[in-house]
């Protein structure tokens, strides 16, 4: 039998079956604050003091790929400080607010990169183009990826190292920065051989409708 309207119409909403029943708020905001401080501003500060920009433009968009592999586990210490960081799957009321804080902060990240090489190269569909592979690659849809291999490799790691250890969540976390360095360099691949025929067409299509 198929769903009402109405039935379909109360599921729309995220906010239906979302609570922060289990939660430590309080915990969990000090993780944020703490992911906040270290990744989103004393890194990012010290790649510009470094003057290294090249690192920066591919490191800012990829916020939601860091905070998902801390997310794994109880996280460092085993503490479970950034257990509710970013979740792709959302399941708490208070995950749902950190993830969308941190999406905000990676499409902030995005947007540099496309107003910094539009500036560069003093062409709008250069710069805009490179978004059709950040996006799509580093955005879009490595998250639910990489939570699920992180997970499946976990189990084969607890053969040998027990997820009770807090050693368990650095191997793993050695194992995500790895998805997610290779993940960049796809997208930096991407960017370097294709966006030149995409620009192409991209001229091609603004020919036509201007």
């Amino acid at each position: 039998m198929s769903e009402s309207i109405d039935e379909v119409d109360k599921k729309r909403s995220v906010f239906i079956d979302l609570n922060n029943d289990g939660v430590n708020v309080k915990q969990q905001i000090v993780g944020f604050f703490g992911f906040f401080t270290i990744f989103v501003v004393i890194i990012p500060y010290f790649l510009i003091k470094a003057g290294r920009i090249e690192i920066l433009e591919a490191y800012v968009p990829n916020f939601d790929l860091i905070a998902t592999v801390l997310g794994y586990g109880h996280g460092p210490l085993g503490l479970g400080f950034f257990k509710y960081l970013y979740n792709p799957a959302i399941f708490t009321l208070y995950g749902f607010w950190s993830s969308q804080i941190i999406n905000y902060m990676s499409l902030l990240g995005v947007t540099y990169v496309i107003a910094y090489y539009t500036h560069k190269t003093k062409d709008i569909l250069k710069g805009w183009s490179r978004s059709f592979f950040m996006l799509l690659i580093t955005y879009l849809l490595p998250g639910n990826l990489i939570a699920e291999i992180m997970f499946k490799i976990g189990n084969k790691v607890d053969n040998y190292v027990s997820k009770d250890k807090v050693m368990h969540n650095y191997v793993m976390y050695g194992i995500g920065g790895l998805m997610v360095v290779s993940i960049i360099i796809l997208e930096e691949y991407a960017i370097e051989h294709l966006s030149e025929p995409l620009i192409s067409l991209l001229q091609q299509i603004k020919k036509i409708i201007v």
